[in-house]
């Protein structure tokens, strides 16, 4: 079975070996795999959009980290703001304090996806 975890600047000092891991299968897919960014010497993918705002959720199975995304509130500057503003010509960028870009999502299958959602928290 697979647990949620939610992982932020509060908690990561609890997580370090399964954030690490996160960062290694993100290096994975997203250096190796899709060639979206140029390896990095530690083995680790890292952005400028990891930052203390950031939410992570890592699904964890059998001491395995098996699934992971990263969440940002659009109220900081996010990969849709200041990478793909251009997707959003019609009803602009998303910039509101209770919804959260959705990116950096890796699943077993090795696919990555981007989102914005509502969360409903104000």
């Amino acid at each position: 079975m697979i647990t949620a975890h939610v992982v932020n600047a509060h908690n990561k000092h609890l997580y370090e070996n399964e954030f690490d891991e996160f960062l290694r299968r993100r290096h994975d897919f997203f250096v190796h795999q899709k060639h979206w960014r140029p390896p990095s010497p530690d083995g680790r993918e890292l952005d400028q959009f990891d930052i203390d705002a950031a939410t992570y959720l890592l699904g964890i199975e059998d001491g395995r980290v098996v699934t992971s995304a990263r969440l940002i509130p659009t109220s900081e500057p996010h990969m849709v703001s200041e990478v793909f503003s251009h997707m959003c010509e019609k009803s602009g960028v998303p910039r509101r304090p209770n919804w959260a870009e959705w990116t950096r999502t890796c699943r077993r299958a090795g696919r990555a996806e981007i989102a914005i959602c509502h969360f409903g928290y104000a």
